[in-house]
C-alpha cells in the first residue's frame, strides 16, 4: 500500500501527534484520533494492548474484505505514566459530510444508510465471525468513494 520509508515517517508523526493531542481530535468510546498526514491519522487508546490489537486485526481483515481503511504499525507511548497504545490508519470522509458534499441531506441520507447497515452489518458477521453493535452513520465513511467502516471495536 505504502512504502516503509513513508510507514516509519508517519509512525514517528504518530508518536508526535499521541504526545501533542493525547485529548485527541476526535473522541469515541473507546479511542481517540489525530489526524497526522493529508491522508493519514492516529488511532490510540489508554485501554490495555489487547483491546486496540483486536480493534486493529478487525480493521486489518476489514480492509482485505474492502470494508475498512488501511491500517499499519501498532505503536506504544507512555506521557505521564498513562500508556497509549495506537495504529496509523487511513483517513475517511465521514458519511454523512460525504452525503452533504453532494447535496444530499442528511435525513435522506440516514434512510439509505439504514439498509446499507443491516447489510454491512451481515457481511462482517459472516466474514469475520464478530457482531458490528456500533455500527451507524458515524462510524462510516468514504475514502476513494468507497463506504468504509471506520470504527472497529466492535465490544
Amino acid at each position: 500500500m505504502i512504502s516503509a520509508n513513508t510507514q516509519r515517517r508517519l509512525i514517528r508523526l504518530a508518536r508526535k501527534g499521541i504526545v501533542n493531542k493525547t485529548m485527541g481530535e476526535a473522541k469515541g468510546v473507546s479511542c481517540r484520533w489525530v489526524k497526522i498526514a493529508e491522508s493519514w491519522g492516529v488511532k490510540f487508546t489508554p485501554k490495555p494492548f489487547e483491546y486496540l490489537r483486536s480493534v486493529f486485526v478487525n480493521q486489518r481483515r476489514g480492509w482485505r474484505l474492502g470494508l475498512g481503511p488501511y491500517c499499519f504499525g501498532l505503536l506504544k507511548i507512555t506521557i505521564d505514566d498513562v500508556t497509549y497504545h495506537g495504529y496509523i490508519t487511513q483517513i475517511a470522509q465521514i458519511a454523512w459530510q460525504y452525503c452533504v458534499d453532494r447535496g444530499i441531506s442528511w435525513a435522506q441520507s440516514r434512510e439509505v444508510f439504514k439498509a446499507t447497515i443491516r447489510h454491512i452489518s451481515r457481511i462482517v458477521k459472516k466474514e469475520l465471525g464478530v457482531t458490528a453493535y456500533d455500527l451507524h452513520t458515524e462510524n462510516l465513511g468514504f475514502i476513494n468513494n468507497r463506504l468504509v467502516i471506520t470504527d472497529w471495536g466492535f465490544d
